[in-house]
């Protein structure tokens, strides 16, 4: 569909809309790339086992995006290692403080491009993407605000970023418990973590789960106190796993394959919503599979 002659017909925007529909649908690991026969270098794009799960019309579990937890866990996809959006990343893992404005990011993320080796973008670059990090996830407090501009991001509902009000360009990373996050789509993020990041382990520490990067506590910008709460009243739905104490150190012990473990409590959230989690999606980024073939996009 994004690459046929009619595709701005089709997605009823204009040629650059359809760019950005691609790259954010491969940002938030609901398409990815896979092999064209016919012309080897420009690649087909496929819906992956996240998409068809979650908004497949006929097998989704919450087709038009009605439900909170599933706002938040398009949130920990658009964050999940291997994460397209280095913006993105470096705020919400790299950036240590609470209040921010444009140019506390900026220099960060110069700083981290140039540890990394990478070629230095230019600053006007980066100012557009923190722009459209904080549109996304923030409202203005400048001037008034149409209905079309309240309704520009579902992401601003999550409270993971708010203006300082009265005080230009400043926005805060708002810590601690997160009132629309569901216990068991915290749990689903944490033990997709692990299962992506410790293929063997069966404890990790709580304070990895909060504060490394890429982790869910970073994502969800939590604290301590708030992790534990959650996660206890997560694993009293679903008995994957239990909170321990070794040395002096809070842990996470696994009661089964964190894989299969987190597919379980994001079923049991899906559930307890009146909906059903058909299809499993242990793997996100992977192209669905189809009885019938591989349901491809140009």
């Amino acid at each position: 569909m994004f690459l046929r002659e009619d595709a701005t017909v089709e997605l009823g925007v204009g040629k650059n809309m359809v760019k950005a529909i691609r790259f954010w649908g491969q940002a938030a690991k609901l398409i990815c790339e896979v092999p064209n026969p016919e012309r080897p270098r420009v690649p087909l794009v496929a819906p992956t086992r996240a998409a068809v799960a979650l908004f497949d019309e006929t097998r989704g579990a919450d087709p038009w995006l009605e439900l909170p937890g599933t706002l938040w866990l398009l949130h920990w996809l658009l964050l999940r290692p291997p994460c397209l959006l280095p913006v993105w990343w470096v705020t919400f893992n790299g950036f240590n403080g609470v209040e921010f404005v444009e140019e506390d990011l900026l220099s960060l993320v110069a700083d981290e491009i140039t540890t990394a080796g990478w070629e230095q973008p230019t600053p006007s670059s980066i100012h557009k993407d923190i722009s459209c990090l904080t549109r996304t996830y923030s409202f203005s407090d400048e001037g008034r605000q149409g209905f079309d501009d309240l309704l520009d991001s579902p992401l601003r509902d999550l409270g993971l970023i708010e203006p300082v009000w009265g005080e230009r360009s400043r926005h805060r990373l708002v810590p601690g418990s997160k009132a629309t996050l569901p216990d068991l789509v915290l749990l689903y993020a944490v033990l997709d973590w692990v299962a992506v990041s410790e293929e063997t382990a069966s404890t990790v520490a709580i304070t990895r789960i909060l504060n490394e990067p890429g982790s869910p506590g970073r994502a969800f910008r939590l604290t301590e106190s708030s992790l534990l709460d959650a996660l206890k009243r997560a694993l009293r739905d679903v008995d994957v796993a239990s909170i321990t104490t070794a040395a002096g150190s809070l842990r996470l012990a696994l009661a089964t394959d964190p894989g299969a473990a987190s597919q379980k409590a994001l079923a049991g959230y899906y559930a307890h919503a009146g909906s059903k989690l058909r299809l499993p999606i242990t793997e996100p980024e992977v192209p669905a599979d189809f009885s019938q073939g591989m349901l491809v996009m140009a």
